[in-house]
């Protein structure tokens, strides 16, 4: 919904009115394209709002289906506003270092807990 959304785009905009020049962003581990099924649909939306270069990189087909890459789209649309971008690879499904609520209610039920992700922005 995010990407959708382009809350990514927003954020960008935002700091550009506020006088913000260069634009750096580190982003950390996020489900990748073939743990994150979806159904078609919401593929669709994605190539119905978002440009090329984010739908190229969000969407996944899969043998089983659809999935999005989430990390992968808010990299690509991150890059054609400008900001420099570090990537630190991984995916949160498949590895048990990050938290993931998907892979906790797969694996425990969906009464699971699991902790959350943060985000920071940094002015210099």
């Amino acid at each position: 919904r995010g990407i959708v959304a382009d809350v990514v785009g927003a954020v960008v905009s935002e700091l550009h009115d506020q006088g913000v020049g260069r634009l750096r962003s580190v982003l950390g581990p996020a489900i990748c394209g073939h743990c994150y099924s979806v159904p078609f649909e919401r593929c669709e939306q994605i190539m119905d709002t978002c440009p090329p270069d984010v739908t190229e990189a969000a969407i996944k087909r899969m043998s089983s289906g659809w999935g999005i890459d989430v990390g992968a789209a808010v990299q690509a649309r991150l890059a054609m506003l400008g900001a420099e971008v570090d990537f630190v690879a991984g995916c949160s499904f498949e590895s048990d270092r990050w938290f993931s609520l998907r892979r906790a209610v797969t694996m425990f039920g969906p009464n699971a807990a699991t902790g959350r992700q943060a985000l920071a922005l940094v002015i210099e």
